[in-house]
């Protein structure tokens, strides 16, 4: 959510107090060169992966362990 960053709540003071990591996302390029000094962009591959798609997923009853983090399936488990 990079490109609207700037739009939330006190974000200058977020940036200026807090190591940023970016995730990138198909289809929103983000310009590396003009990132803050605390804001780095992961170089990571992407996945075309939402969390609409999870939520959907969820309340449909899908088995979807194996598109989360083993942590964020536990969590997802204990809440359920």
């Amino acid at each position: 959510n990079w490109a609207n960053f700037d739009r939330w709540y006190q974000s200058e003071r977020i940036i200026r107090e807090n190591p940023i990591l970016v995730y990138p996302r198909p289809g929103f390029p983000i310009d590396e060169e003009t990132l803050p000094e605390t804001v780095r962009l992961v170089h990571s591959p992407m996945f075309e992966i939402s969390s609409t798609f999870i939520r959907e997923a969820l309340e449909a009853g899908k088995d979807i362990r194996y598109f989360l983090h083993p942590k964020v399936w536990e969590a997802i488990k204990e809440l359920s």
